[in-house]
């Protein structure tokens, strides 16, 4: 998937993110449902299925009848959609450094005993 996505809006991220956090496909009151717990929402299907129109149109998702019901299913994978994000991310704000990306991430948040342990596992393992 080399194509530049087009990017989602906030709610339409969190419809995402509903679905990809799902092993198997939803319907529309099932994502509702979801949305509204998860992330302390009160929408209507109505408004959900607007976001669940925009997703298809740009291309993240797809619908297909089940019987007497629709299902939505993630046609990019949430590990492509966060790196994508990360590398824009870091473009942005870091000059494409991963250097002054960790610097800004260690000074806002310490680091605890296990998380350095990962951390330099990770860089050994690079080597």
């Amino acid at each position: 998937m080399n194509r530049r996505m087009e990017e989602l809006t906030k709610s339409e991220l969190l419809v995402m993110k509903t679905i990809w956090e799902s092993e198997d496909p939803l319907s529309l009151g099932e994502i509702t449902e979801r949305v509204n717990r998860c992330y302390k929402k009160q929408w209507k299907e109505q408004t959900v299925s607007t976001f669940l129109r925009n997703i298809i149109a740009k291309g993240y998702l797809k619908m297909y009848r089940h019987s007497r019901t629709y299902l939505y299913d993630p046609l990019v994978e949430e590990k492509f959609y966060e790196q994508q994000e990360l590398l824009k991310f870091l473009n942005f704000w870091n000059d494409g450094r991963v250097d002054r990306l960790f610097a800004s991430l260690t000074e806002v948040q310490k680091l605890t005993k296990e998380e350095k342990e990962h951390i330099k596992e990770l860089l050994d393992g690079m080597e």
